[in-house]
């Protein structure tokens, strides 16, 4: 049967009983693993006569949107001028609004588990709504060869079957010795083909996170566009180090093949996932949804400047809002000789329609003049390529199809033109895939005509896209970008896994407490040890007697959890306990004593020297300081005062007897002094005088007795602060609850220290500089420190401030008042163009759609997001006095914390939604 006939089939002219195997129009023949030194090479080889070709395929990071294309975009156009005959390069964009739940049964406790399938749930509602998009990149090579090479009269196709089903003796047939040698010679090309490939990724179009395809993957990119058999059935092995005698196929656990297995072609298409016409549409039941395809009949003008260029399909993609559609360039060469006698033909043409007859055609002349400079162009070695381009769009029905392509269309300005392809959807289809060796919109023989773009290399690089938002993280708080609607996380850890510190900037009303209980909460869901500290502020008509009551933003999310808050005011805290660090391993508990150590002698110079001047005071201070401390702790009697005291526990008779700062001021004395120093005697009279202020001062009880409450078997602790009264109470509460934060991260692997409201706590010089020693020194035991504040002038002007500077690598800024422009610039150096935008009117939270819009920079990759809160989670941070009320009647109403929970969130949504009071339930 022709194949106008199969095609007649396809579309339900006459019966499909006569429509030929698909066989017949794919080139699939293997999966190939080719290994070398340990190293393996995955690949598709696909067969069609006397070629064989290898198809290699790499996911890579694409290019964040805001930053450089320069270095990769040249790195293609090398690429591009050097593409092989019978060769293609092609780049996949594919746009999806799948969402896959994720599994809570890892989390800590039921409540962790309730938030987290909560914001599960809020993230599928905003794929479903196609407001949040995943884009995966991919990029497919090619390395084709002549089947002749194998020396075979049967053919590659027939001799791979022949090769790998020779049931006879091996090596008795000279032809078959032949042949078998050839066949691994094919295969070392391909291997170095596969790893040239690798090092282009990387060394030439400089593409991060590129990452080959395995065999897995390979037959998933498969399945997922076609279906069939859901995992990769068999594949060829070769080992080309020590090649056996006959080639061998394995089942992906291992075992060698035996048998006649069904091919792979037969694998993947079924009766059931056959894709079918229908009209200019293509339905494919692997995707469940129908697919048409655009491509490009007119290009546009010529790009303002090379980020235009190289921006501009993403420009006008994301400018559309849509999702599930796939976007392929595919680049193939185009003969040089060729194109120049095709363009100095048309030049001639033209210039003879322009002087007939005396008479100027003007649209001749211009385009007379186009192919001149194309001419000067090839000469100048932008060598032509040819680019395919197409963009499939999928849709579940006809209608929102039809409307979706529309709206693509007229992303498109003039003269840019698409089209759809309405008479071979199919074909055009399965030349997108991997195992077609048909080259994109090359239809030779197939229909009239090619429709493939011919364009000079250069001008090429318009038509591809590998620009997007960077996402890294897999944990942290999502925001869903601005630009594309891409999911994308600010984690409190970098690249490497090492914790790191962050900021949260914005006015009133910005939604940063919202946030900053989000991050608090991904951070719970890691196991993370979580110390923070609030500044309760309570309302103007409040009495002093009242405000002492003034709860916590953060009061019913800590108590949701099973967290502990505290009055610090109210609360003893041995600053010189000794953290229990017997759970680590020994080299770990030596590590982290010396890190609490140090932390104390921060902490001490920090009491004793706030507000000295002198600095060469101050050496000599910090000097005996580290000497006492460093004796203090390898004292047997303290030693075993504080063995004991551990042992016993909090309420017993010997932790009363735990070593405090009493017992260190009693240490400090001349004994300290070495050479009969008397500026080292001087630092000695200061200390004491400085310590027995402390000690016998109206804050001493915090700082200078045993802790009266256990501040470390806790998983969520709140200092619940009303703003001190004095400097000199700040400075204590501060430096008290810094201290018991640094204790906790140094007793597990990895905690959280919230400090709210930073510009008032940072003003203490003391305080400050404890914070910025924190911040530079603590990262190595796990603890992660983060502030707000409304801007970032006291980041700027603390005393620690060039610590700070240096390790905030995470900063969000949500909305600011214009004239703070001028500080985000000078301080972080953010560019002026970026940090504009959080002025704007638009640019703030949105209370009835519980979202708020944020820039993250973290480590110079700006993103502006948008960040959608969970109704739990918003429920249990809403803080004024009504909505206060209204919580705790329904948690009165409903004794089960999680039903209540869920239902005061469900409740506190559809309220402020709709405009209806809180009491209306």
């Amino acid at each position: 049967m022709g194949l106008a006939t199969a095609i007649q089939a396809l579309r339900g002219d006459m019966p499909t009983d006569y429509l030929p195997a698909i066989e017949n129009f794919l080139d699939l023949a293997k999966i190939v693993c080719l290994r070398k030194g340990g190293h393996d090479i995955w690949a598709i080889a696909n067969t069609q006569g006397d070629l064989t070709q290898f198809s290699f395929s790499a996911s890579y990071q694409c290019i964040h949107a805001n930053e450089a294309h320069e270095p990769s975009m040249a790195g293609l156009l090398s690429v591009l001028k050097g593409l092989a005959e019978q060769e293609k390069l092609t780049f996949s964009t594919q746009v999806s609004s799948h969402f896959e739940a994720s599994q809570a049964d890892h989390l800590p406790n039921p409540a962790a588990q309730l938030l987290w399938l909560n914001k599960d749930s809020t993230r599928r509602n905003l794929a479903h709504s196609k407001q949040r998009k995943q884009i995966s990149y991919r990029i497919d090579s090619t390395f084709t060869v002549d089947g002749a090479a194998v020396d075979s009269d049967n053919g590659v196709e027939k001799f791979f079957s022949k090769v790998i089903r020779r049931w006879e003796s091996l090596f008795t047939d000279a032809e078959y010795e032949r042949e078998y040698d050839a066949l691994l010679t094919l295969f070392q090309s391909a291997y170095r083909a596969g790893i040239e490939f690798e090092k282009t990724l990387y060394a030439t179009l400089k593409l991060d996170q590129a990452q080959l395809y395995d065999g897995d993957r390979l037959w998933a990119l498969l399945n997922q566009a076609i279906g069939g058999n859901s995992a990769l059935p068999y594949y060829l092995f070769v080992d080309l180090d020590d090649p056996q005698p006959e080639i061998q196929e394995f089942k992906r656990t291992g075992e060698s093949l035996t048998g006649e297995p069904l091919s792979l072609l037969s694998q993947l298409f079924t009766d059931e996932n056959f894709p079918r016409t229908h009209q200019e549409h293509l339905w494919l039941p692997a995707r469940q949804q129908y697919c048409a395809i655009l491509g490009f009949e007119d290009l546009p003008d010529e790009f303002t400047s090379p980020e235009h260029k190289y921006r501009w399909l993403w420009d006008c993609l994301i400018s559309l809002d849509l999702s599930d559609y796939d976007l392929i360039t595919q680049y193939n060469y185009a003969s040089v000789d060729g194109v120049r006698k095709s363009l100095q033909n048309y030049t001639k043409q033209q210039l003879r329609t322009s002087n007939k007859n005396g008479q100027a055609d003007q649209t001749a002349v211009v385009t007379s003049e186009e192919a001149m400079e194309a001419q000067r162009l090839i000469q100048q070695g932008d060598y032509p390529v040819y680019v395919g381009v197409a963009i499939l769009v999928y849709a579940p029905d006809l209608d929102i199809l039809r409307d979706k392509l529309t709206l693509i269309r007229k992303g498109f300005n003039r003269p840019t033109r698409l089209f759809q392809e309405r008479d071979y959807v199919w074909r055009i289809w399965l030349q997108t895939l991997p195992i077609k060796m048909e080259l994109l919109w090359r239809c030779a023989g197939f229909v009239t005509g090619d429709y493939r773009l011919s364009i000079n290399a250069s001008a090429a690089l318009g038509l591809v896209n590998l620009t997007g938002i960077v996402n890294q993280a897999t944990t942290g708080t999502e925001f869903i970008s601005l630009q594309g609607g891409v999911p994308f996380r600010a984690s409190l850890e970098d690249e490497f896994g090492s914790p790191r510190h962050g900021v949260v900037y914005g006015r009133t009303a910005s939604g940063k407490s919202v946030l900053v209980g989000d991050m608090l909460v991904e951070a719970a869901f890691t196991g993370a040890q979580i110390t923070s500290m609030d500044l309760v502020v309570p309302s103007a008509t409040e009495s002093a007697a009242e405000s002492q009551k003034t709860s916590s933003t953060y009061s019913a999310l800590i108590k949701f959890l099973g967290g502990t808050e505290f009055d610090p005011s109210r609360e003893a805290s041995n600053i010189l306990e000794l953290p229990d660090f017997s759970h680590f391993p020994p080299q770990i508990q030596r590590e982290r004593r010396e890190a609490f150590v140090e932390s104390i002698e921060a902490m001490l110079q920090a009491l004793v020297l706030d507000g000295v001047t002198d600095s060469g005071l101050a050496t000599q201070v910090e000097f005996i300081l580290t000497t006492a401390i460093a004796r203090f702790y390898r004292d047997l009697e303290i030693l075993e005062r504080i063995e004991t005291a551990q042992k016993n526990g909090i309420n017993s008779a010997a932790w009363q007897a735990y070593p405090t700062l009493q017992d260190f001021y009693e240490r400090i004395n001349y004994s300290l002094v070495q050479n009969d120093d008397e500026g080292q005697r001087q630092a000695v009279n200061f200390i004491r005088s400085a310590l027995m202020s402390w000690i016998e001062g109206a804050m001493g009880k915090q700082i200078a007795q045993p802790s009266s409450v256990d501040f470390f078997h806790t998983p969520y602790l709140q200092f619940s602060c009303l703003k001190p009264s004095s400097e000199k109470k700040a400075r204590v509460l501060g430096l008290m609850i810094c201290n018991i934060a640094q204790r906790r991260a140094l007793q597990c692997s990895r905690s959280i220290f919230y400090i709210d409201e930073a510009s008032i706590w940072l003003e203490y010089a003391g305080l400050a500089r404890y914070v910025g020693v924190q911040m530079a020194t603590a990262r190595k035991s796990g603890l992660t420190v983060i502030l707000t504040t409304q801007d970032p002038v006291i980041i700027e002007t603390n005393a620690a401030s060039a610590k700070m500077r240096t390790n905030l690598s995470l900063r969000i800024t949500g909305r600011i008042n214009g004239d703070d422009i001028d500080h985000y610039q000078r301080i972080h150096r953010t560019p002026e163009a970026i940090i504009s935008e959080n002025v704007a009117s638009t640019f703030k939270a949105d209370r009835r759609r519980s979202t708020s819009q944020w820039l993250v920079d973290g480590d110079r990759r700006y993103t502006h997001g948008r960040y959608f809160a969970s109704p739990i989670l918003v429920g249990l941070l809403a803080n004024n006095k009504e909505q206060v009320i209204a919580r705790d009647r329904f948690f009165e109403q409903y004794p089960n914390p999680l039903e209540a929970a869920a239902r005061w969130g469900a409740h506190f949504q559809t309220c402020m939604q709709q405009g209806k009071p809180l009491e209306d339930f």
